[in-house]
């Protein structure tokens, strides 16, 4: 497949504040419910779309989308050759360092939706297919492929019929290879959901009556269980969990009192709760959670009220070992419409990625992003800074006005290439070596937060 570059935005923000970014497939796009699933890894954000408006015309496909300095840019869009409209492409995606995969649970090559994982692979900055894995064992209805992670040298692919599983694959190197079936105990159906932790896996169980999150390690070539957290209580659901900073986090829906997430900290190989935050929810159900560090956003795919609306995120942050609520993000979309912004939620590094896959009147759906350090910020604080003189014909000199010092000042060319680095205590840099044209400099604050101003050498 052939590196083909799109240019989506070109617009500049000195600090996003709870600004977010929009963007849409500008090549290749299907039509329907963008932002359906969603996934990042680094600079590298992967989004996934849905086919179930028209079958017939609206095949789900997956885009692959790289931030940078200059904006978000579209550089891949995959969808197999020999995939139908109705394999579910794209129902499950993960990215990690060179390589994607991407779950079509209602695969029918070796039998009636018997499921396939694709995986791409990144060689010298391009992406081409590189395999396709179904289940050795497979059988009519398997749903192979409903959720897939990637994490280091493995890959975890879930079934949620025919009493369910998790196949593990290792690459070696060349190609990946079955390693291991993870079977539920007996009588148990795992419902497919899977997370990862740095080198750790929690796998989800359900017997028809409670919820079963089991954690397993590696054990030379083997994961092992080390241990589990069960859910069986009247009137408790589980709508989702997560699983970060060794800590597990539920958003449970209790029938009598609404929504709340509990957090479990591992002690002495046991779960024990170590926080409960309840969730002013109105009629809103929120099903989606996502953690990075101190951070915690909630997303909804439901309301108990039939009156149509944006769906709200909400963002906590974690001061003092308790979980504050600081406010509500929305994407931009219009009032009055079913957006189910929040749907699918990730996070990497420093930013945060939201799809909204209904929005618009067709549901063509969108994906946004922001940087995670600059949520709740004042946004006056770092627009106190001038760059001068611009144009410039050697030094460039910033005055900064603002509460925090310039700590770094990076240099970029106009493709988004990382020309110059400079931690500096001063706040000028020398472009005297650069040949003519337009630059990007980027200013790293001592919050973390940052800059960028378009700079014209002459």
């Amino acid at each position: 497949m052939k590196k083909i570059t799109y240019l989506l935005i070109l617009s500049f923000n000195l600090s996003f504040g709870q600004n977010l970014t929009g963007f849409y497939p500008t090549s290749g796009a299907n039509g329907s419910q963008f932002g359906y699933k969603v996934d990042a890894d680094n600079n590298h954000i992967l989004v996934s779309s849905q086919n179930n408006l028209n079958p017939t015309s609206n095949i789900g496909k997956v885009y692959l989308f790289e931030n940078t300095l200059i904006g978000i840019i579209q550089t891949n869009t995959f969808y197999p050759a020999d995939a139908l409209s109705t394999d579910e492409f794209g129902s499950a995606i993960s990215i990690k360092n060179d390589f994607i995969a991407v779950g079509s649970p209602k695969n029918d090559e070796l039998a009636e939706n018997a499921g396939a994982v694709y995986i791409y692979k990144k060689t010298n900055n391009v992406w081409d297919f590189s395999q396709k894995i179904t289940a050795f064992d497979y059988e009519a209805n398997d749903i192979f492929g409903i959720d897939v992670k990637l994490i280091n040298d493995y890959m975890f692919v879930s079934t949620s019929s025919n009493s369910g599983a998790i196949y593990v694959y290792y690459f070696d190197g060349s190609v990946w290879s079955f390693s291991q079936k993870i079977l539920p105990v007996e009588n148990s159906l795992s419902l497919g959901k899977i997370f990862t932790d740095g080198n750790s896996l929690l796998v989800e169980e359900y017997d028809g009556i409670s919820i079963t999150l089991k954690k397993y390690q590696l054990n030379g070539t083997n994961w092992e269980i080390q241990n589990q957290l069960t859910f069986g209580e009247f009137g408790f659901t589980i709508n989702d969990f997560c699983f970060k900073n060794n800590k597990i986090y539920v958003l449970v829906n209790l029938w009598d009192s609404g929504c709340n997430v509990s957090e479990f900290s591992e002690i002495n190989n046991q779960w024990q709760t170590t926080n409960t935050i309840p969730i002013n929810y109105n009629d809103q159900i929120y099903t989606t959670i996502e953690v990075q560090n101190d951070k915690m956003f909630l997303g909804s795919t439901n309301y108990e009220l039939q009156v149509t609306r944006k769906f709200p995120v909400m963002y906590f942050k974690k001061i003092a070992n308790n979980w504050n609520f600081q406010n509500v993000i929305y994407g931009n979309g219009p009032s009055g419409e079913d957006d189910y912004f929040g749907e699918s939620i990730t996070t990497t590094n420093d930013l945060l990625v939201i799809g909204a896959p209904t929005e618009g009147i067709t549901q063509s759906g969108k994906a946004y992003i922001t940087p995670l350090s600059t949520l709740g910020l004042n946004k006056s604080e770092n627009l106190k800074v001038v760059a001068y003189p611009n144009p410039t014909k050697n030094k460039l000199f910033f005055q900064n006005d603002g509460i925090n010092a310039i700590q770094k000042i990076e240099i970029y060319s106009i493709t988004g290439k990382l020309l110059l680095e400079k931690q500096t205590e001063f706040e000028t840099i020398s472009l005297e070596n650069f040949s003519n044209g337009i630059y990007f400099a980027r200013l790293i604050f001592g919050d973390s937060t940052s800059a960028t101003f378009k700079v014209v050498k002459n």
